[in-house]
C-alpha cells in the first residue's frame, strides 16, 4: 500500500493501521480491482477515473468488512465450543478431565478395527 493511501486511510479511521491490516486492505483492493469491471462492463466504461476508483474502494471496504465479521464470528463460535467442551470435561461427576476427554474421543471415533472376532 502506498504511503499516501495508508495515510489517508489512517486519517479516516483516526488511528494507525497495523502492517497486517494494511496488507489485508491491499489484498481486498486488488481483488475488487479485478472483479468490479467484470460485473457491468458498460457501466465501467462509462465511469470516470474517479468513479472507478470510488467503486473499487467501496467494494474493497465491503469485502474487508465482511471478511472481518466472518473472522470475528468464527472466533466467537470457536471460543464458545472450547468453553462448552472445557465445562463438559471438568463437570463429569466420576471421571477426571482426562478420562472424560478419552471417553468423548472414543465415542466419536471408528472403533471397528478394534473389534474382537
Amino acid at each position: 500500500m502506498k504511503d499516501q493511501c495508508r495515510a489517508a486511510v489512517e486519517a479516516e479511521l483516526g488511528r494507525k493501521l497495523s502492517d497486517k491490516e494494511a496488507d489485508l486492505l491491499e489484498q481486498a483492493f486488488q481483488k475488487a480491482k479485478r472483479e468490479v469491471p467484470g460485473e457491468d462492463i458498460k457501466a465501467w466504461k462509462s465511469m470516470s477515473d474517479e468513479e472507478r476508483a470510488e467503486a473499487i474502494a467501496d467494494r474493497a471496504i465491503q469485502d474487508y468488512t465482511e471478511q472481518h465479521v466472518f473472522n470475528v464470528t468464527t472466533l466467537v463460535n470457536d471460543l464458545e465450543i472450547r468453553s462448552n467442551l472445557a465445562r463438559e470435561l471438568t463437570s463429569h461427576p466420576s471421571l477426571n478431565p482426562l478420562e472424560a476427554l478419552h471417553r468423548k474421543l472414543v465415542m466419536h471415533t471408528d472403533q471397528s478395527r478394534y473389534s474382537i472376532c
